[in-house]
This record gives C-alpha cells, sequence and structure tokens, in this order.
C-alpha cells in the first residue's frame, strides 16, 4: 500500500546532512539506523569492521545551534564476526539502546552528566 501526502511532502527542504569521516566506508551501513532526542541523535553503522568483520559501531552526534558534531563512538564490549552491532538503535533523554542481533545482546548506555561532561555506563 503507497500513501501520498504531496501538501506535507511540498513542505519539507533538506535543513543540514551529516556526512561521515573518512574511515567510514560506503559499503558499511552508515545511517542503516538512527534515533533522535532533542539535540542527540544516535547513527548506526552496522557492517563496520574497526573490530571485528561487520562488527558495528554506533556514533552520537550533538547539535550546538545549527551545527551538529559528533561527540562519541559506541562499539560493543565483546566484538565478534557479523555481531552487526547498531543495526537497531532507540535514543531517549537518558538511555540509548543498541541491538546487536547476531548476538543475544541488547547493549544500554545510561548517560548521565557530571560536572558538565557526558558520562556512558554499559549495561548488556
Amino acid at each position: 500500500m503507497f500513501f501520498n501526502f504531496p501538501s506535507f511532502s511540498q513542505c519539507l527542504t533538506v535543513h543540514d546532512k551529516i556526512i561521515p569521516d573518512k574511515h567510514i566506508s560506503l559499503n558499511n551501513r552508515f545511517a542503516g539506523a538512527v534515533s533522535i532526542h532533542g539535540d542527540y541523535l544516535a547513527v548506526g553503522d552496522y557492517l563496520h569492521d574497526s573490530l571485528s568483520y561487520n562488527g558495528g559501531m554506533v556514533l552520537l552526534y550533538q547539535r550546538k545551534g545549527e551545527n551538529w558534531r559528533q561527540i562519541a563512538t559506541f562499539f560493543p564490549s565483546d566484538p565478534t564476526d557479523e555481531g552487526w552491532f547498531g543495526q537497531s538503535i532507540e535514543l531517549t533523554e537518558n538511555y540509548l539502546f543498541v541491538s546487536s542481533p547476531q548476538t543475544p545482546h541488547i547493549y544500554i548506555y545510561l548517560r548521565r552528566e557530571v560536572n558538565g561532561a557526558v558520562v556512558q555506563k554499559t549495561v548488556k
């Protein structure tokens, strides 16, 4: 089934775009999953090969004014080949949930501020 909302789509324009760093290959799945909450944007790249073959990673961006800047990178604490960490993500006010569907884990990152700095704690 296809729905066409011409009046809505005519209201949308490209406001900004985030271009990944040069070390991120187009063969990966940068932005294969995205989640936004307030001024934070989490972007999954589940085929990234940093720690293992197709192990994945998640990048966290923060908006300051009109600009987005990367503030954190998350990797699985126990990387496995074909783990696909970051294939599905959900960002809330204080938590980042990251699935790794080829493993039996959902990674939960807790956000809290200590003296103005963001601290992450991992639970799996």
